[in-house]
């Protein structure tokens, strides 16, 4: 297990363990963090994400890298035909998901699709040489008196290490939503921590699907460079403002300009009870 000492364990800790998806969202809004239900696997969008990793996990790894010859470009299109053939005999009419509060949360994912998000991974990769799938991580954190225990799952890792996490969504990934995915720092350092590679980055291949037209599927690819110091100054600081917030249990609001979960509470007339109050940390400052 990596390890981030920010100061050293006392004689008696206490050991907490969060998900890297978690400490993500408590970084965004600790107050939606503490407060929204769980969303279950049954989720629309969770159920379409799913079958989309799995799909293209599958065809990445297997994929033959680089192609050299014609039979090498057969082979990878026979594979991505070989996968969706196992996906229609499991739903023979593709899947339909729809959530009944949101009609938007319907979600249908064609065969045909499903190939084109293959096609589309297949030439951005296609030098590229993958070598796991799901891979666990996990970062210990010592501070003090609390041991915690980030852990996480790897979408892909490449031959040098480094990391490659898939996403689908309807429309482009503006750079303020990028700069909170707190996710692809705690990936870089302990991916770091494990080779001490200064050449591993972070890719989010984000799958982009117009859903009222179906041939409009495009990639957008994000790439992050590790940067151990400054990975490391970020991670102090939030960490530091999470435990504080076990600790005391305060669990106050960021500015809401960009946070639809008071919206999920009509009794409180859409307004989030804390958004007028100050957030309380340790240095008196928002983070």
């Amino acid at each position: 297990m990596e390890q981030l000492i920010i100061t050293p364990l006392e004689e008696e800790y206490q050991t907490l363990y969060i998900r890297t998806t978690n400490l993500e969202k408590y970084y965004g809004c600790p107050f939606k963090y503490k407060f929204e239900p769980q969303k279950s696997d049954s989720w629309a969008p969770f159920k379409y994400g799913k079958i989309v990793h799995t799909a293209c996990q599958w065809y990445l790894l297997a994929k033959k890298t680089p192609v050299l010859t014609e039979e090498d470009e057969e082979y990878n299109h026979h594979l991505s035909d070989s996968i969706v053939a196992l996906y229609q005999k499991q739903y023979p009419e593709g899947m339909l998901v729809k959530e009944a509060t949101q009609a938007r949360l319907e979600h249908i994912l064609p065969a045909s699709r499903l190939k084109t998000y293959m096609n589309i991974l297949q030439e951005h990769y296609k030098d590229t040489q993958f070598m796991l799938a799901e891979f666990p991580v996990e970062l210990e954190v010592h501070y003090g008196k609390y041991k915690l225990v980030i852990t996480g799952w790897l979408d892909l890792v490449t031959t040098d290490w480094s990391v490659v996490d898939l996403k689908t969504a309807g429309a482009e990934w503006k750079d303020e939503s990028i700069k909170k995915k707190l996710q692809k720092l705690i990936y870089l350092y302990a991916m770091y921590l494990l080779t001490k590679n200064e050449k591993l980055y972070f890719e989010y291949a984000v799958l982009r699907t117009d859903l009222k037209r179906e041939q409009n599927v495009k990639l957008q690819a994000i790439k992050t460079k590790v940067d151990p110091e400054a990975i490391e100054y970020v991670l102090k600081n939030i960490i530091e403002s999470y435990l504080y917030s076990e600790q005391h249990n305060v669990w106050p609001t960021k500015q809401c300009d960009d946070c639809r979960y008071c919206g999920l509470w009509p009794k409180w007339n859409s307004k989030c009870p804390l958004f007028d109050k100050k957030p309380i940390w340790t240095n008196g400052e928002n983070i």
